[in-house]
């Protein structure tokens, strides 16, 4: 007979406990990713004169000068003017174009040594826990290993050429059917300079370029490393469901 043998994992990865004699309950998590280029601005200054006060919802007013504006941005501002019921919006959408998505990619993933001890420590345990996760991009042909943590990864460095001031919220939905995603709350990166990514990871610290929290996984794009440039906006959904395999 077996006796609670586990693997846990996420991220792209899956979870296996047994219990008895030929079962097993998996989770699984996988993760998309879009890339789309920046939006066109027709006239910057009547986009500017428009939003008016809402103008800090802009990431990057020198993009807008140069008469492009993150989709991101955009996503918030637009968000916001519907909030309030702003006369300005439909003129404010129509000098806008482009945007067009560049690339997707999924997530290979790998749950390191300290993730598991952490999934043990807060579920089993009972240890003191708050759920509160950040989604952060790595450089280009990351090698992840069981041994990383935030504060020793040699196989990988951390991305932060976005304006967001921290590494990205996961923020989940209800959970149903075995399953919760992020759908409706993307972790979303404005990108503001020319750089290749080449995976994503997932951590408990929000701070950009941080070596503090624990690490819980890492992943490289199953498709190889991609291109991203200044005015770029990067959207993360990762989906985690559970279910008994029947056996």
């Amino acid at each position: 007979m077996q006796h609670g043998s586990k693997t846990l994992s996420s991220f792209g990865g899956s979870v296996e406990s047994s219990r008895g004699v030929g079962t097993c309950t998996k989770a699984h998590g996988s993760w998309r990713l879009w890339a789309h280029g920046p939006l066109l601005v027709g006239d910057p200054d009547k986009f500017l004169s428009l939003v008016g006060e809402h103008a800090h919802f802009i990431a990057s007013l020198d993009l807008l000068q140069l008469g492009r504006i993150h989709l991101s941005t955009w996503e918030r501002l637009r968000s916001h003017l519907q909030s309030i019921g702003s006369p300005v919006l439909a003129e404010v959408e129509r000098m806008l174009g482009g945007g067009l998505l560049k690339w997707e990619a999924a997530i290979e993933n790998l749950v390191v040594n300290q993730g598991l001890d952490d999934v043990l420590d807060k579920y089993f345990k009972a240890s003191a826990y708050t759920a509160s996760h950040f989604v952060g991009l790595t450089d280009s042909t990351p090698t992840p290993a069981a041994g990383d943590t935030m504060a020793a990864h040699a196989g990988w460095t951390e991305v932060t050429a976005y304006t967001e001031g921290t590494r990205q919220s996961l923020v989940l939905g209800a959970v149903s059917g075995q399953s919760v995603d992020n759908s409706a709350s993307k972790a979303v990166f404005s990108i503001n300079a020319t750089v290749t990514v080449g995976g994503a990871f997932l951590c408990t610290n929000s701070t950009k370029g941080g070596t503090a929290g624990t690490l819980y996984s890492v992943g490289a794009f199953s498709g190889g490393d991609k291109s991203l440039g200044s005015g770029d906006s990067l959207s993360v959904q990762g989906t985690f469901t559970q279910a008994d395999d029947g056996v």
